[in-house]
């Protein structure tokens, strides 16, 4: 990642990107070259395009101990990390719409699709299971399972929820919740979470009806239930009430904070240390690694000599 964030935050310096007429589009005397030289590893590479916030946004899986240490070196400090829960509007101009999409979306719903969900949400084999008799996941999870999950699924069963309704209630959105009514009914639901758990964004799941009235997991972190239907709604109904409401927060900041473990790869701090006559990264990491493995050798002699 160390690499990676050299790439990303300092083979480009600010001002890099002109898109002058007379100028041209880049400044190539402010793009450079990233060296690294590692025992195991060696690049030299710059990023061939730049986003505009440089760094992408990473959304971390916090169900296994590999996740929540990334996310951990990686992530804002405790106090900027955002938390966007999953959430399925189905919304109408008035109820009875709404109710009726609704209706329509739980008859086509296909169990299996949800079951299917579930096993890859939580890294489970339901196929032990019986289909129509009560079940529980006790006595049946593996390395690997992902706890967390299991633990949220959990909160779903009942003495009596067998595998052919939980499958059911997962079709559409899972472990989100799936407000019905008008763009104002939505939008109070959205205002309370906002207010009460203190929310930062929606994973928005789409619920509307046939063809594709199951879950189908999508780019950019998406579930859709319609395809085409759901996201005009969105945008045509819900939107705009929620602007209206107040609900859209302002813009955040265009690049990672200054505390942040990307912001030490940028070009200026990068230049400071490692810059060459070019004005080209050089990090050589491998006289480093090769002292100190030649320290822990003499370190570990001295120990068996003691």
């Amino acid at each position: 990642m160390d690499i990676i964030y050299s790439f990303w935050e300092g083979s480009w310096e600010d001002g890099a990107q002109l898109w002058s007429p007379d100028k041209g589009t880049y400044d190539p005397d402010k793009i450079h070259k990233i060296r690294f030289n590692r025992k195991f590893h060696r690049t030299s590479a710059s990023a061939s395009l730049i986003l505009p916030h440089n760094a992408p946004l990473f959304f971390s899986e916090l169900g296994q101990l590999a996740g929540k240490l990334f996310a951990a070196q990686h992530a804002e400090p405790r106090a900027d990390i955002n938390f966007f829960p999953n959430i399925a509007p189905i919304v109408g101009r008035i109820l009875e719409p709404a109710q009726a999409k609704y209706a329509i979306a739980m008859e086509y719903a296909d169990w299996e699709g949800g079951l299917a969900c579930v096993s890859g949400f939580t890294g489970l084999d339901l196929s032990q299971f019986s289909l129509d008799e009560p079940f529980n996941f006790e006595g049946v999870m593996t390395d690997n399972s992902v706890n967390t999950m299991i633990q949220a699924v959990q909160r779903f069963l009942t003495p009596t929820t067998t595998q052919r309704q939980l499958g059911k209630d997962f079709a559409l959105c899972g472990i989100g919740t799936m407000p019905v009514g008008t763009p104002g009914m939505i939008a109070d639901v959205i205002e309370e979470w906002i207010n009460v758990a203190d929310t930062d964004g929606f994973i928005v799941s789409w619920g509307q009806g046939p063809p594709r009235a199951f879950a189908i997991p999508a780019a950019n972190n998406v579930i859709y239930v319609s395809n085409l239907g759901s996201y005009e709604d969105f945008v045509e109904l819900l939107f705009l009430e929620t602007f209206c409401e107040n609900l859209r927060r302002k813009a955040g900041d265009k690049n990672l904070s200054s505390n942040h473990h990307a912001a030490k790869f940028r070009y200026n701090a990068l230049k400071e240390k490692y810059a060459n006559n070019n004005g080209d990264i050089v990090v050589d990491k491998k006289k480093e690694e090769e002292e100190l493995a030649s320290f822990s050798r003499k370190t570990n002699g001295l120990n068996t000599s003691i």
